[in-house]
């Protein structure tokens, strides 16, 4: 017999070019598990050997197996969301945005202290030459278009599914307000999204366990569970 489940498909952060799943977001994988979710931490290629582009592929892939293939292993999904950290959560953010069928297409997004304009057109954060050199590998006046076409600020469109970012308030890598110019184009653009900023956190503030840590886990739980699960199929 299958279990009628909702799934959420974990991106994990590293700059693009590295990190590990099984390293990050521990809180929210247990948070969610006893919270009856069947949770998905994926792996994917990192740049400069693949694009950014192929990355985002490789998450939509992802949405599709869990929408086709947990059925093989006991597990109906009841929804699927994808949920990030960082450059998971642009990731996701990316994937969310740009799904074209309907096995891509997610429920919910949860974005965590993502980068969200690769351009850093309002200079939300510092300069980055990684971006350049490792990710894009061209500039931003170089490849305008590009740039813009793989930030979510610019892929908000009239489907655009419920969103919830998260975003430490003392984030010296991505700076919160990355995380608030997402909301604002969200909001502009009359799509559901709701916003916690976590108050004295650092950027990666899910890495460790602690209490940090565990509220954000339920915080998302709640909203998951507001925002999905009461909206779910049932078996």
């Amino acid at each position: 017999d299958r279990l009628a489940l909702p799934v959420v498909v974990y991106v994990h952060g590293g700059g693009w070019t590295g990190g590990d799943p099984q390293l990050q977001a521990r809180d929210q994988y247990h948070t969610l598990a006893l919270d009856g979710w069947v949770s998905l931490g994926i792996r994917y290629p990192f740049t400069p050997d693949v694009t950014v582009e192929e990355q985002i592929d490789v998450v939509r892939d992802a949405v599709r197996w869990a929408h086709t293939e947990l059925a093989s292993y006991g597990v109906e999904p009841s929804a699927v969301v994808l949920a990030g950290g960082s450059a998971g959560g642009h990731l996701a953010a990316m994937a969310t945005l740009t799904a074209a069928r309907d096995d891509e297409r997610v429920a919910a997004c949860v974005g965590m202290y993502g980068v969200y304009d690769m351009a850093n057109r309002n200079r939300t954060r510092a300069h980055w030459a990684k971006i350049r050199n490792e990710v894009m590998l061209s500039a931003v006046d170089e490849q305008p278009e590009r740039y813009r076409a793989v930030s979510p600020i610019d892929r908000v469109h009239p489907d655009t599914p419920p969103f919830l970012i998260l975003h430490g308030t003392h984030d010296t890598l991505v700076p919160v307000g990355e995380g608030e110019q997402f909301v604002e184009v969200l909001r502009a653009a009359g799509r559901p999204v709701d916003y916690v900023p976590v108050y004295g956190a650092q950027h990666a503030f899910d890495a460790l366990s602690g209490i940090t840590s565990r509220t954000a886990a339920a915080a998302i739980r709640d909203w998951l569970g507001a925002t999905v699960r009461r909206q779910a199929p049932t078996a």
